[in-house]
């Protein structure tokens, strides 16, 4: 039997005193899938979410950093949706988080209990 640990990154902000989470794995995926295809409808579709699942998971985010803006939209659809530079940076620290936590489990073996 092989004993291995899982892990879930997560950032968070600190208000008030109180860590509040902002970017998990599915929030990470959107975005990552936003910046990817330009739309929002395009990378919920991609993702299997409906649309409006999609907008409430960056409304969300969006709320959270005010008055940081995570994702821009092109009013009434035209034009794309982006990333800001603030969101771009997320995607970055979520990535380099992953990455160390990744090289850290490879590293670890649990198996001499």
């Amino acid at each position: 039997m092989e004993i291995n640990f899982g892990y879930k990154v997560w950032l968070t902000i600190t208000r008030d005193g109180k860590e509040i989470p902002i970017l998990g794995e599915k929030k990470y995926y959107l975005l990552k899938t936003i910046q990817e295809t330009g739309s929002i409808n395009s990378a919920a579709k991609k993702l299997n979410l409906d649309f409006r699942k999609a907008w409430d998971m960056i409304h969300s985010i969006n709320h959270k950093v005010e008055p940081e803006t995570v994702v821009i939209t092109a009013r009434g659809g035209k034009g794309g949706t982006y990333l800001s530079s603030f969101g771009e940076n997320l995607l970055k620290a979520y990535e380099k988080v992953n990455d160390v936590f990744k090289h850290t489990k490879n590293q670890i073996t649990l198996n001499n209990f």
